[in-house]
């Protein structure tokens, strides 16, 4: 104080100047600091949201594949299912022009016909 009363207005406002600049050091190396906590806090977050990201992928294309696979043996059991079926069992039978069921029994006899001539005689 006594110091401050023997010194001249003009270096007077410099130690005003120095007392503000160093409260403006204090309140920016204490801005710093918090700005560093909140950077390492933001690096966990944005690491655990990328691992918790990368689980859902992974669960999100395992049950891709699975629906796929078993969409894909339903659709091989239909078809086989289908391959198995007699022409009677066919849906579009009922539909077959005259000539078709004409074509067919032919078939079918010659294939009865040509068991019959393979068969060994008994």
């Amino acid at each position: 104080m006594e110091r401050e009363k023997k010194l001249a207005p003009r270096h007077r406002h410099f130690t005003d100047l120095e007392a503000t600049l160093e409260r403006v050091l204090y309140c920016s190396s204490v801005i710093y600091d918090i700005l560093v906590s909140l950077n390492h806090i933001v690096v966990v977050v944005v690491v655990v949201l990328l691992l918790v990201v990368e689980v859902l992928v992974v669960v999100v294309v395992v049950v891709v594949a699975v629906v796929v696979v078993v969409v894909v043996a339903l659709v091989a059991v239909e078809v086989l299912a289908l391959g198995h079926r007699g022409a009677s069992q066919n849906p579009h039978h009922e539909y077959m022009s005259r000539s078709d069921r004409r074509f067919r029994r032919r078939c079918e006899s010659i294939r009865n016909l040509s068991k019959r001539v393979s068969q060994p005689p008994n």
